[in-house]
């Protein structure tokens, strides 16, 4: 079990920061897939983020593509 008092290492940090921007990007295609807005399917305006309990964020997906 990982403690947290254990200091992470730059390359497992860049694993699971990457993972929270691909969670990110996938949530905003599934909405631009399921949205019945021309604004968000059509123009694809919108982004999507995960946060944490603190509201500080996690990883967000990038705005209009």
């Amino acid at each position: 079990m990982w403690k947290m008092a254990e200091k992470l290492n730059p390359i497992t940090t860049e694993i699971i920061r990457n993972a929270f921007l691909s969670a990110a990007e996938e949530m905003c295609v599934s909405l631009f897939r399921s949205s019945y807005t021309p604004i968000i399917y059509e123009m694809k305006d919108c982004a999507v983020a995960l946060y944490d309990e603190n509201l500080n964020v996690l990883g967000q997906s990038s705005g209009v593509l």
